[in-house]
């Protein structure tokens, strides 16, 4: 109701007078403005045009355009832009707890692949060595199952190390990644840390960018 209310608005103070929902009013109304994300437009326009579509099927007239084909454009790191990354991570603001944590974690994730979600719910109890090599287990993976990723000798050494002091800096938790009332991080409370650590060292911090297709 209240986008309706937005639009009504938006007809009025630009003085379009018609009786049904034209081209040039669509287009004006789903326009991207300059201060909204790329997601925010595409949203808008989306219900916009389930609207119309909704008119024409009740025997209104409205205009309704062509669903959009997307293709997505990940933005792929190079080691350098990593390296970076992970720089800024371990020397981001607030608290030496919090730098160990999120270095660790983001140099788990590159290193591995995992989901973050994943990385977040492990516990030590998770965590294995065998042969010098530190294996992970990840419980309620994809179709709720359990799978085990070993880890290299360089990452394992720093793996090992970082549950040292963590073990130290956190003795009563059990979570591999934990925040500092002891429990594991949230994905909500980690989101919005790599844009900070990625502007800090003039790095893309988009996730990638959506371009329409031809």
């Amino acid at each position: 109701m209240r986008n309706l209310w937005h639009f009504d608005k938006f007809v009025k103070e630009n003085g379009f007078q018609e009786n049904t929902i034209t081209k040039e009013i669509f287009e004006a109304w789903t326009s991207k403005r300059i201060y909204e994300r790329d997601k925010t437009c595409e949203n808008r326009r989306n219900t916009f045009r389930q609207l119309c579509q909704y008119i024409v099927r009740s025997g209104g007239d409205a205009y309704v355009p062509p669903a959009m084909a997307w293709a997505y454009r990940p933005h792929i790191f190079t080691n350098e832009e990593l390296r970076k990354f992970l720089d800024a991570a371990r020397e981001m603001e607030r608290s030496k707890k919090r730098q160990k944590v999120f270095y660790m974690l983001f140099s788990l994730l590159i290193c591995t692949g995992i989901r973050l979600g994943e990385a977040l719910s492990l516990e030590k109890s998770d965590i294995s060595f065998y042969n010098g090599h530190a294996v992970i287990l990840i419980r309620g993976a994809k179709f709720n199952k359990e799978r085990k990723i070993p880890l290299a000798e360089e990452m394992t050494a720093q793996f090992k190390e970082y549950l040292e002091e963590t073990a130290l800096l956190f003795p009563d938790s059990t979570a591999v990644f934990p925040a500092g009332h002891g429990q594991a991080y949230s994905e909500h409370e980690v989101y919005v840390i790599p844009q900070s650590a990625l502007e800090s060292r003039n790095l893309p911090w988009r996730r990638g960018e959506r371009a329409e297709g031809e």
